[in-house]
């Protein structure tokens, strides 16, 4: 082929005189090759020697056409992984820094990983991605700090605030409180307070649902989650419900749990229910309740309803 060459200039001729180096492993014959003059088909010839496993070969090949993502992928087969994120860097495309990041985790070379990581995640098409590939490999600590790094990117978008309170809510629980309050208005709400009501953390879904004026889903979370429940919230809350149903659960739920409470609940919703029906609840649930709700029914007797008079006489 070397002899062919000197009066033939013929682009197979080329090809397959790389393809003969590469298969011999001559590797200094191959580099000056191909930086020489020469009418191979180097990206064909590269491709070829990367799907045969002739890693070393063919990375000398993407090298001298400067195909960097190609490049990054036989450093990766060739376990170097800085020399994977280099040529990445160089490349700076989505797809070639997720092979690299996700090479870099199964070698555990997390610093490594993390670099990559932070670009993929710059994109919220992939942002669920990268976690899930962490979270399979069980590298849980490792994606947390990821995404406590990414909160720093210039271009943080709200699907890196959000996944970090949802991991938040899987894995550091204690932060997820200070997360919702510092980042709220950085979050996909719906998201983050499904995912603590997975986990049971109710406080910080009733901090949020507070905060997103959905006071009717905030109500409910106290009366069926009791570490959820606060007074002052719950009183805050219960006035400004759109379906009028949670007042009288409200009583009820007072009834119930917060007896020494009743008086102060029926204070705050006093302009907002329907005496009557309240009465009726009243009734129903036993003298004990007619008892300890005297001082509302006197405090609403000025109305002069009917079903208010015959429960205090």
């Amino acid at each position: 082929l070397t002899m062919a060459r000197k009066t033939l200039q013929e682009n197979l001729l080329d090809t397959e005189l790389i393809y003969a180096y590469a298969k011999t492993n001559n590797l200094n014959e191959l580099e000056i090759f191909v930086n020489g003059p020469n009418v191979a088909n180097i990206q064909n010839i590269g491709d070829r020697c990367f799907s045969e496993g002739l890693y070393s070969a063919a990375k000398v090949l993407f090298i001298g056409i400067n195909n960097n993502s190609k490049l990054a992928l036989c450093h990766i087969h060739l376990e170097e992984y800085r020399e994977a994120v280099a040529a990445a860097t160089k490349a700076n495309n989505v797809s070639t820094w997720k092979h690299v990041c996700f090479a870099c985790l199964r070698a555990e070379e997390f610093r490594l990983a993390a670099i990559c990581g932070l670009e993929v995640i710059k994109f919220p098409d992939h942002v669920d991605e990268i976690v899930t590939y962490y979270s399979d490999l069980g590298h849980f600590t490792h994606v947390v700090s990821l995404f406590e790094q990414g909160l720093g990117l210039e271009d943080a978008h709200i699907g890196i605030f959000t996944e970090l309170g949802i991991l938040y809510t899987k894995h550091v629980p204690e932060k997820v409180m200070e997360h919702c309050k510092v980042f709220f208005s950085k979050l996909n709400v719906s998201k983050v307070v499904k995912a603590c009501e997975r986990a049971r953390l109710f406080p910080p879904a009733v901090y949020l649902y507070m905060t997103d004026k959905q006071y009717d889903s905030a109500v409910k979370v106290m009366m069926e989650r009791a570490p959820a429940w606060e007074a002052d919230i719950f009183l805050d809350a219960v006035v400004k419900v759109r379906n009028n149903e949670i007042l009288y659960k409200a009583v009820g739920f007072y009834l119930t749990m917060h007896p020494d409470r009743f008086t102060r609940l029926m204070e705050v919703i006093e302009q907002v229910v329907d005496h009557a029906r309240v009465v009726n609840q009243l009734k129903r649930t036993g003298d004990w309740a007619l008892q300890l709700a005297q001082d509302y029914l006197k405090a609403v007797q000025k109305g002069n309803l009917s079903a208010v008079n015959e429960a205090l006489n």
